[in-house]
């Protein structure tokens, strides 16, 4: 397994996860217009995605909303919206690299 840090050039990548996300989750598909936004936010450094490949094929990430911490004075991430794919889960393998 291979953990990395999405940018804007892998963020096709993304966005099967994050539909299947959202579907576990029971929320609605995201608009036509939402991934647009979410790969603004990554692209200008207001959020961060890791990623979890399995032999090339993206199967877990997680979301870091950067904010400003007033316990250190200075930027800080809050995780948010982890998710593997159901039958990449309980893999031992998997918990030290995957979240």
């Amino acid at each position: 397994m291979e953990l990395f840090r999405l940018s804007s050039d892998d963020f096709a990548s993304l966005i099967p996860l994050h539909l299947a996300y959202k579907s576990v989750i029971n929320e609605d598909p995201p608009s036509e217009t939402d991934p647009d936004a979410l790969k603004d936010a990554v692209e200008t450094g207001r959020m961060m995605f890791f990623v979890c490949l399995e032999s090339g094929k993206p199967v877990g990430c997680c979301s870091v909303s950067i904010t400003f911490s007033t316990f250190c004075y200075g930027p800080c991430g809050v995780f948010e919206n982890f998710f593997i794919l159901p039958e990449f889960r309980h893999r031992t393998r998997a918990r030290p690299l995957c979240f």
